[in-house]
């Protein structure tokens, strides 16, 4: 019996120093190499320091890591375009008259026709209609034709080592990692436009590992050359973030003249709430516990929308309105509607950064809390316009435009004259908040449907 006691101590004393062994191999700090400068030294020293945390908190591989490290340098055009403020906000209906033009339904049609027949059962299944991935792919890459062709580990590299968007490119460089140690892509594949989103439906890395599937069968998940995968994936995309079958995206509504405006919060309400507090149209053929809120894009004088979950979801594809409303106009017409919304307020655009930053200024000084002052009017200076206008008799539609600002002026004392901004609009294209895709453009003719 003692002879075993000391043979079970033995290996018990051995396995405890194996493992002591492995638990101090495994403490053992990576140090990065000494990567040849890149002539910046803010950008060289959050290299290294980027290599070290990628391997020793992240537990990346390490040869993965220095390979995408070792080379690169600060991309100029990216730094100018992270930081660039555009003066004047491109208004809505130019946006949508830009990108949902007849030219792409037509080839939306054509394509919703040919990559049916491969992508229906899936569109099915994940409950999201072929129409809005095809809608998503034109106004992403303008079906493939732009896709872009900057490298992306230099575009994340450098949002990441300054700037507002450090730990987007941090989290976007580590899921690059990722996809290279596991073969999804190669190092010189990795291209497409100066955010970082690559593909033909412009997927960001960290998208592309939980969101991309293979549409065809053939074991990859190829968004960079193979349409159906890309389409699949957008649809996969839709359905993870919150996509209900066999609900509308939303419906064009009219309301009565007393409707009050103030009800466009943001907040979802019922089809029967919107029914006994003003809509006009009967929608007969929606439920009477559809959810949804009215959205009034252009304020009370211009196109008003009933929007459910699904627009949240084309939203959540990059937070726009603008784009949001393009994708979901132009999936209908791909579908083979015709409706397009016209009866915007051009003589009353929105304002642009320097005149934005003018009403909140003077909201916050009549008392009305707006958040900061950054001239990109969100949720809290719409609420507060809206409470200004209705402390003041006027219509509460929180659209922050040239006549809201008039009317702030004269609250507050001033002159209401030279408020519109006189530049040219400039196409600000999706908002950067998600940053899928590049600007929309003007429509040149891509090549013809695959095969």
């Amino acid at each position: 019996m003692k002879k075993q006691f000391a043979t079970f101590l033995a290996a018990l004393i051995s396995i405890g120093a194996i493992g002591f062994a492995a638990c101090a191999d495994d403490d053992k700090t990576y140090v990065p190499p000494v990567f040849e400068t890149s002539g910046n030294v803010v950008f060289d020293s959050w290299r290294a320091d980027f290599a070290s945390r990628a391997v020793n908190l992240h537990h990346k591989d390490i040869a993965t890591i220095e390979a995408m490290m070792v080379g690169l340098v600060p991309n100029e055009a990216v730094i100018r375009l992270n930081n660039a403020q555009p003066e004047v906000t491109r208004p809505i209906w130019s946006y949508i008259g830009n990108a949902v033009s007849d030219q792409r339904v037509e080839l939306g049609r054509n394509y919703n026709f040919e990559i049916g027949s491969k992508l229906g059962n899936l569109a099915r299944e994940k409950g999201v209609p072929l129409e809005f991935a095809i809608s998503i792919w034109a106004m992403e890459s303008n079906y493939g034709s732009n896709k872009g062709n900057i490298d992306i580990v230099r575009a994340l590299a450098t949002f990441a080592y300054q700037g507002r968007r450090t730990q987007l490119g941090e989290t976007e460089l580590l899921a690059v990692a990722d996809m290279l140690k596991n073969g999804d892509a190669v190092r010189e594949t990795l291209v497409g436009s100066w955010a970082g989103a690559m593909g033909h439906t412009q997927f960001m890395p960290s998208s592309y590992l939980s969101k991309a599937i293979d549409g065809d069968g053939d074991g990859k998940r190829d968004i960079w050359n193979n349409p159906t995968d890309a389409l699949a994936s957008t649809l996969n995309y839709l359905t993870s973030v919150g996509w209900k079958a066999d609900e509308p995206w939303g419906r064009a509504v009219e309301v009565s003249p007393s409707f009050d405006y103030s009800l466009a919060d943001g907040q979802m309400r019922p089809l029967t709430f919107w029914r006994a507090n003003g809509l006009v149209n009967a929608l007969a053929d929606l439920p009477n516990d559809w959810q949804a809120r009215m959205f009034v894009p252009a304020g009370a004088n211009g196109p008003k929308f009933l929007v459910g979950v699904n627009y949240a979801a084309i939203r959540h594809y990059n937070a726009s309105d603008s784009y949001a409303l393009s994708v979901a106009l132009m999936a209908d017409r791909i579908a083979g509607g015709d409706y397009m919304p016209n009866n915007w307020p051009t003589n009353n655009p929105p304002l642009g950064r320097t005149k934005s930053m003018e009403l909140q200024t003077l909201l916050k000084n009549l008392g009305f809390e707006v958040g900061e002052i950054d001239g990109a009017p969100g949720a809290r200076t719409k609420a507060a316009l809206q409470a200004f206008q209705k402390a003041h008799g006027h219509v509460a539609d929180g659209y922050p435009s040239a006549n809201a600002l008039r009317l702030l002026r004269e609250a507050s004392g001033m002159p209401s004259q030279d408020i519109v901004e006189t530049a040219a609009p400039v196409d600000n294209g999706p908002e950067p908040v998600r940053m899928f895709g590049p600007p929309v453009a003007a429509t040149p003719v891509p090549p013809p449907p695959p095969n």
